[in-house]
Formats: C-alpha cells, structure tokens, sequence
C-alpha cells in the first residue's frame, strides 16, 4: 500500500518503517498512526520479514503528537471518539512490544512523549550520540 506519511520497505528480511515528516521532528498525526498501525501489522504477518526496525526522517526519531493537529479537534469532548485516537497510539506499542517479530528502534535524535513509548516497546533500541528518550 501506499503511504504518505511513513516509508515502509523490506530490505533483506528486514521491515524498515520510517516516520516520514522530518520537518516536524517526525510528529504524528493521525493519518501517521493509521499508517504506522498498517504497516506494523504487516510487516508482523509478513513471512518473508525476520525483524522490524523503526526509525524517523531527518534529525529526529518521533517527537509525539503533532500538536497543531489537536486544534480544533472535538474528540476530546467525546469520550469514545478520544479513546479511539488513544487505542491507535497504544496499538503502535502492542505491535512493537507483543509482535511475533524482534523490533529495533533506531533512534537518531529525539524520542519524545509516545515517540518515546514506540522506542522503549521495542526489543532493542540503537542510539545516536546525539539522541534522546523524555517523556
């Protein structure tokens, strides 16, 4: 499938999933997790990938939500469509924590909030000198 907001591509038996908007320190918003929670499924059912590795774009692993997409959200005023968001954001920790697969996170900068999250679910973590992990 397609995607606008992540690369995905297998390499050798490797998944490579990157957040792709490095602009923004690699911050989701939800067309990202939509994007992110596909890929990770399949890269998990996949026999043909052996591990899956997570990174970001440019200078920065993820640095969680992308805030200015929160404005003018009414979700937050609707417990069930905000617990949906929220089930999308821990999914991508499911998937990296509970997947059939060994998951590695290669953190090249920034690992914030749920970006911190996603690196900490995953098996392994390989960090850049000038990388971080905060919540």
């Amino acid at each position: 499938m397609p995607y606008n907001k992540i690369d995905y591509d297998i390499v050798d038996g490797r998944a490579e999933v990157f957040i792709d908007r490095p602009n923004i320190m690699n911050a989701f918003d939800e067309e990202t997790l939509l994007e992110l929670n596909e890929a990770l499924q399949d890269a998990m059912t996949d026999d043909d990938v052996y591990v899956v590795l997570l990174s970001g774009h440019g200078r920065g692993f993820c640095s969680g939500a992308d805030v200015t997409s929160m404005d003018g959200r009414d979700d937050r005023e609707k417990k069930h469509l905000y617990g949906s968001h929220l089930w999308l954001v821990q999914n991508v920790d499911r998937l990296l924590y509970f997947g059939q697969k060994p998951t590695i996170a290669a953190v090249n900068g920034p690992a914030v909030g749920a970006g911190c999250d996603f690196a900490l679910a995953c098996d392994m973590r390989v960090m850049d000198d000038d990388a971080f992990l905060r919540q």
